[in-house]
Protein backbone atom coordinates (compact mmCIF):
# COMPACT_ATOMS: atom_id res chain seq x y z
CA UNK A 1 0.00 0.00 0.00
CA UNK A 2 1.01 3.61 -0.57
CA UNK A 3 -0.54 7.02 -0.23
CA UNK A 4 -1.21 9.54 -3.02
CA UNK A 5 0.65 12.54 -1.65
CA UNK A 6 0.32 14.83 -4.69
CA UNK A 7 -1.69 15.10 -7.93
CA UNK A 8 -0.03 17.82 -9.96
CA UNK A 9 -1.14 19.15 -13.35
CA UNK A 10 1.74 18.89 -15.78
CA UNK A 11 3.12 22.19 -17.03
CA UNK A 12 3.47 21.07 -20.65
CA UNK A 13 0.11 19.29 -20.82
CA UNK A 14 -2.74 20.56 -18.68
CA UNK A 15 -4.82 17.46 -19.47
CA UNK A 16 -2.40 15.21 -17.57
CA UNK A 17 -1.47 14.71 -13.94
CA UNK A 18 1.79 13.69 -12.37
CA UNK A 19 0.98 11.24 -9.57
CA UNK A 20 3.25 11.11 -6.51
CA UNK A 21 3.07 8.16 -4.12
CA UNK A 22 4.60 8.65 -0.67
CA UNK A 23 6.36 11.76 -1.94
CA UNK A 24 7.90 10.17 -5.02
CA UNK A 25 6.81 10.44 -8.67
CA UNK A 26 4.93 7.28 -9.66
CA UNK A 27 3.45 7.94 -13.11
CA UNK A 28 1.90 10.45 -15.47
CA UNK A 29 -1.77 9.94 -16.22
CA UNK A 30 -4.56 11.56 -18.24
CA UNK A 31 -6.88 13.70 -16.14
CA UNK A 32 -9.97 11.78 -17.22
CA UNK A 33 -8.33 8.52 -16.21
CA UNK A 34 -7.52 9.96 -12.80
CA UNK A 35 -11.19 10.89 -12.42
CA UNK A 36 -12.32 7.48 -13.67
CA UNK A 37 -10.21 5.71 -11.05
CA UNK A 38 -11.14 8.20 -8.32
CA UNK A 39 -7.60 9.31 -7.58
CA UNK A 40 -7.25 12.06 -5.00
CA UNK A 41 -4.59 13.30 -2.66
CA UNK A 42 -4.41 11.44 0.65
CA UNK A 43 -5.92 8.28 -0.87
CA UNK A 44 -4.44 4.89 -0.03
CA UNK A 45 -3.58 2.93 -3.16
CA UNK A 46 -2.54 -0.69 -3.51
CA UNK A 47 0.36 -1.92 -5.63
CA UNK A 48 -2.16 -3.85 -7.74
CA UNK A 49 -4.21 -0.76 -8.51
CA UNK A 50 -1.09 1.21 -9.32
CA UNK A 51 0.05 -1.50 -11.73
CA UNK A 52 -3.42 -1.47 -13.32
CA UNK A 53 -3.23 2.31 -13.77
CA UNK A 54 0.18 2.00 -15.40
CA UNK A 55 -1.11 -0.68 -17.78
CA UNK A 56 -4.21 1.31 -18.76
CA UNK A 57 -2.16 4.47 -19.22
CA UNK A 58 0.41 2.65 -21.35
CA UNK A 59 -2.29 1.24 -23.60
CA UNK A 60 -4.01 4.59 -23.94
CA UNK A 61 -0.78 6.39 -24.82
CA UNK A 62 0.12 3.68 -27.33
CA UNK A 63 -3.28 4.01 -28.96
CA UNK A 64 -2.80 7.77 -29.25
CA UNK A 65 0.59 7.20 -30.89
CA UNK A 66 -0.91 4.71 -33.34
CA UNK A 67 -3.86 6.91 -34.30
CA UNK A 68 -1.63 9.95 -34.77
CA UNK A 69 0.68 7.86 -36.96
CA UNK A 70 -2.24 6.69 -39.09
CA UNK A 71 -3.63 10.21 -39.48
CA UNK A 72 -0.33 11.36 -40.95
CA UNK A 73 -0.44 8.85 -43.83
CA UNK A 74 -1.97 5.46 -44.72
CA UNK A 75 -0.23 2.64 -42.85
CA UNK A 76 -0.17 -1.12 -42.91
CA UNK A 77 -0.66 -3.13 -39.76
CA UNK A 78 3.06 -3.94 -39.82
CA UNK A 79 3.93 -0.23 -40.03
CA UNK A 80 1.86 0.55 -36.95
CA UNK A 81 3.24 -2.43 -35.05
CA UNK A 82 6.80 -1.32 -35.75
CA UNK A 83 6.00 2.26 -34.71
CA UNK A 84 4.59 1.08 -31.37
CA UNK A 85 7.56 -1.18 -30.76
CA UNK A 86 9.91 1.76 -31.37
CA UNK A 87 7.94 3.74 -28.78
CA UNK A 88 8.81 1.09 -26.21
CA UNK A 89 5.34 -0.45 -25.82
CA UNK A 90 5.18 -4.00 -24.47
CA UNK A 91 4.23 -6.75 -26.91
CA UNK A 92 0.91 -7.37 -25.15
CA UNK A 93 0.03 -3.67 -25.33
CA UNK A 94 0.94 -3.57 -29.02
CA UNK A 95 -1.32 -6.54 -29.73
CA UNK A 96 -4.27 -4.99 -27.90
CA UNK A 97 -3.85 -1.61 -29.58
CA UNK A 98 -3.55 -3.18 -33.04
CA UNK A 99 -6.70 -5.22 -32.39
CA UNK A 100 -8.56 -2.16 -31.10
CA UNK A 101 -7.80 0.16 -34.01
CA UNK A 102 -8.42 -2.66 -36.48
CA UNK A 103 -11.88 -3.06 -34.98
CA UNK A 104 -12.38 0.70 -35.38
CA UNK A 105 -11.80 0.28 -39.11
CA UNK A 106 -8.54 2.24 -39.18
CA UNK A 107 -6.34 -0.72 -40.13
CA UNK A 108 -7.08 -2.82 -43.19
CA UNK A 109 -4.14 -4.30 -45.10
CA UNK A 110 -6.34 -5.28 -48.03
CA UNK A 111 -7.48 -1.68 -48.56
CA UNK A 112 -3.98 -0.38 -47.86
CA UNK A 113 -2.53 -2.61 -50.60
CA UNK A 114 -5.15 -1.59 -53.16
CA UNK A 115 -4.74 2.12 -52.48
CA UNK A 116 -0.95 1.87 -52.38
CA UNK A 117 -0.78 0.17 -55.77
CA UNK A 118 -3.31 2.55 -57.33
CA UNK A 119 -1.47 5.65 -56.11
CA UNK A 120 2.02 4.45 -56.99
CA UNK A 121 0.97 3.40 -60.49
CA UNK A 122 -0.91 6.65 -61.10
CA UNK A 123 1.67 9.05 -59.70
CA UNK A 124 4.97 7.17 -60.12
CA UNK A 125 4.29 4.70 -62.91
CA UNK A 126 5.78 1.85 -60.87
CA UNK A 127 5.54 -1.70 -62.18
CA UNK A 128 4.48 -4.86 -60.29
CA UNK A 129 7.96 -6.08 -59.39
CA UNK A 130 8.80 -2.92 -57.45
CA UNK A 131 5.30 -2.65 -56.00
CA UNK A 132 5.43 -6.23 -54.73
CA UNK A 133 8.79 -5.55 -53.08
CA UNK A 134 7.51 -2.37 -51.42
CA UNK A 135 4.33 -4.00 -50.13
CA UNK A 136 6.34 -6.88 -48.69
CA UNK A 137 8.50 -4.32 -46.92
CA UNK A 138 5.30 -2.89 -45.42
CA UNK A 139 4.47 -6.38 -44.13
CA UNK A 140 1.30 -6.79 -46.21
CA UNK A 141 0.15 -10.44 -46.46
CA UNK A 142 0.92 -12.08 -49.79
CA UNK A 143 -2.74 -12.68 -50.68
CA UNK A 144 -3.56 -8.96 -50.51
CA UNK A 145 -0.45 -8.08 -52.50
CA UNK A 146 -1.35 -10.41 -55.33
CA UNK A 147 -4.95 -9.23 -55.36
CA UNK A 148 -3.88 -5.57 -55.47
CA UNK A 149 -1.42 -6.23 -58.30
CA UNK A 150 -3.86 -8.13 -60.49
CA UNK A 151 -5.33 -5.12 -62.25
CA UNK A 152 -2.07 -3.28 -62.94
CA UNK A 153 -0.34 -6.50 -64.02
CA UNK A 154 -2.48 -7.05 -67.11
CA UNK A 155 -0.08 -7.11 -70.12
CA UNK A 156 -1.76 -4.19 -71.89
CA UNK A 157 -1.73 -2.10 -68.71
CA UNK A 158 1.95 -2.85 -68.11
CA UNK A 159 2.95 -1.88 -71.62
CA UNK A 160 0.88 1.30 -71.48
CA UNK A 161 2.39 2.48 -68.19
CA UNK A 162 5.95 1.48 -69.07
CA UNK A 163 5.65 3.17 -72.46
CA UNK A 164 4.38 6.40 -70.87
CA UNK A 165 7.41 6.45 -68.57
CA UNK A 166 9.85 5.64 -71.33
CA UNK A 167 8.50 8.23 -73.77
CA UNK A 168 9.28 10.98 -71.28
CA UNK A 169 12.80 9.77 -70.57
CA UNK A 170 13.93 8.52 -73.98
CA UNK A 171 14.53 11.95 -75.55
CA UNK A 172 16.77 12.93 -72.64
CA UNK A 173 19.13 9.98 -73.10
CA UNK A 174 22.25 10.69 -75.10
CA UNK A 175 25.09 8.67 -76.54
CA UNK A 176 25.34 5.63 -78.82
CA UNK A 177 22.25 3.50 -79.39
CA UNK A 178 23.55 0.65 -77.20
CA UNK A 179 24.13 3.05 -74.30
CA UNK A 180 20.65 4.55 -74.64
CA UNK A 181 19.09 1.08 -74.67
CA UNK A 182 21.04 0.05 -71.57
CA UNK A 183 20.07 3.18 -69.64
CA UNK A 184 16.42 2.83 -70.58
CA UNK A 185 16.36 -0.87 -69.69
CA UNK A 186 17.94 -0.16 -66.29
CA UNK A 187 15.47 2.67 -65.68
CA UNK A 188 12.42 0.52 -66.44
CA UNK A 189 13.72 -2.40 -64.38
CA UNK A 190 14.29 -0.08 -61.40
CA UNK A 191 10.71 1.10 -61.79
CA UNK A 192 9.49 -2.45 -61.45
CA UNK A 193 9.13 -3.82 -64.98
CA UNK A 194 10.50 -7.08 -66.31
CA UNK A 195 13.33 -7.17 -68.84
CA UNK A 196 10.86 -8.48 -71.45
CA UNK A 197 8.60 -5.45 -71.01
CA UNK A 198 11.63 -3.14 -71.11
CA UNK A 199 12.92 -4.69 -74.35
CA UNK A 200 9.52 -4.44 -76.01
CA UNK A 201 9.11 -0.77 -75.10
CA UNK A 202 12.66 0.05 -76.23
CA UNK A 203 12.04 -1.60 -79.60
CA UNK A 204 8.91 0.51 -80.02
CA UNK A 205 10.82 3.69 -79.21
CA UNK A 206 13.63 2.84 -81.60
CA UNK A 207 11.16 2.10 -84.36
CA UNK A 208 9.71 5.59 -83.91
CA UNK A 209 13.18 7.10 -84.17
CA UNK A 210 13.99 5.37 -87.44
Amino acid sequence: MGRVTLLELQKKNASRFSVFIDGEFALGIDADLAVQYGLEEGQEISAGKLDCLRAVESERRSQEIALRYIRHAPRSEHDVRMRLQRSGADASVVDRVISSIRDMGYLDDRTFARDYVSNRVRHKGFGPIRLRHELLRHGVPQRWIEEALTECSAPDALIHTARALAEKRWPRLSGPAAKRRRKMREFLVRRGYSSDIAHRVIRELESLDS
